[in-house]
């Protein structure tokens, strides 16, 4: 991790970037999620947000549909993982409002506390927070990732969109 201000710059070792932190934000390469996150030290008390994908260079999918990436990190350490983040470039997040309405900041876990933070933190930022279920919901999560950078870039939508959850009344 590294620290970045107008007068200085620091760098830490992965083991020790989440010192003091009660949440992190793991945001790599999907390939290397899980190496990362099960190289990270003890996570036994944090909420590990998981942003990322299981994109290969082929842009396919490397999990099988049997399990998830955030699944797959869950296993490789003692964080209460959260699945959030996934499915909306990051360039968006500064914005995250489209035509009047919010993005939806689809989260899963299967840890309620650390799900019900990810949830406030997701609307704190601007997102409409939504709730999708356990962990295994990643599953469903991780493609749609797919789908958004096929519609952004392959079907040339650009990358200013967004999915969002209607609802009535």
């Amino acid at each position: 991790m590294v620290k970045a201000s107008r007068t200085s710059a620091a760098a830490t070792l992965v083991d020790r970037c989440h010192a003091g932190a009660d949440a992190v934000l793991l945001a790599v390469p999907g390939r290397n999620a899980v190496e990362i996150a099960s190289n990270a030290g003890d996570l036994s008390s944090k909420v590990l947000i998981d942003a990322n994908n299981p994109i290969g260079d082929d842009m396919m999918p490397f999990t099988d549909a049997g399990e998830s990436l955030a699944e797959s990190i869950a296993s490789a350490t003692s964080a209460r993982v959260v699945k959030a983040f996934n499915t909306i470039g990051m360039g968006n997040v500064a914005n995250l409002e489209f035509g009047g309405q919010k993005a939806a900041g689809f989260v899963c876990s299967d840890d309620a506390d650390a799900k019900s933070l990810t949830l406030r933190l997701a609307s704190e930022i601007g997102f409409d927070a939504v709730d999708c279920g356990p962990l295994s919901a990643a599953r469903l999560l991780e493609p749609m990732a797919l789908m958004w950078i096929r519609l952004a870039y392959v079907e040339k939508n650009g990358p200013d969109i967004a999915f969002d959850l209607l609802r009535r009344g």
